[in-house]
């Protein structure tokens, strides 16, 4: 497949419908396209995986509960210059949803509430929370986040729901770039007969 066929594919948006549904609890499944509508052949991963992204970017994650002061959880986004957090429940830290940036600006500051007085919970994404599974192709994630307008995913691991980072948008982007660059490259030493 060219390169600007890839490149094309990648970029392509696929309906809401071929997602299977989320619910918002820690029970929900990881939401990826059909096989059959992405066409995730080999050559879709030969561009890498979302497990590839944590290996570069690493596993560490930022999260905070329910019953945390919006307040603290903006400082700690600030303090880490990251955009969302991970809400978690339990001891076994279950992933639950999603406080972002977008999150506090609607629902805190256009309605005139005060981050010291009110709870994380009140403000998380929970209807639209939506979490990667870590096997899942460059190109799965890119849809899925496109499809669901959202630019952070938390990578949870299928079966025990343990959170194992957050990828971004620009993560993604980044990694596919990184990844039609060493195609290219290996395209050219093969024309020239270095390969």
């Amino acid at each position: 497949m060219s390169l600007l066929r890839r490149s094309a594919l990648l970029f392509r948006t696929i309906t809401a419908q071929q997602f299977r549904p989320l619910a918002s609890t820690p029970t929900a499944q990881p939401a990826t396209p059909p096989e059959s509508e992405t066409k995730s052949s080999g050559s879709d991963r030969g561009l890498g995986t979302v497990r590839d992204v944590l290996k570069t970017k690493g596993e560490k994650f930022f999260y905070t509960f329910g019953d945390a002061l919006v307040y603290d959880a903006v400082k700690e986004m600030v303090k880490h210059n990251i955009g969302s957090l991970i809400i978690v429940e339990g001891d076994d830290k279950k992933p639950v949803g999603i406080v972002t940036e977008t999150d506090y600006l609607n629902k805190v500051i256009v309605r005139g509430r005060s981050s010291k007085s009110t709870l994380v919970r009140d403000i998380m994404s929970t209807k639209k929370f939506t979490f990667v599974n870590p096997d899942a192709t460059l190109t799965e994630c890119m849809e899925l986040m496109t499809v669901r307008r959202i630019r952070h995913i938390p990578v949870v691991e299928e079966g025990s729901h343990k959170v194992l980072g957050m990828v971004s948008i620009g993560d993604i982007v980044s990694e596919l770039v990184a990844a039609h660059k060493r195609e290219g490259e290996h395209m050219r030493s093969f024309i020239s007969g270095s390969y």
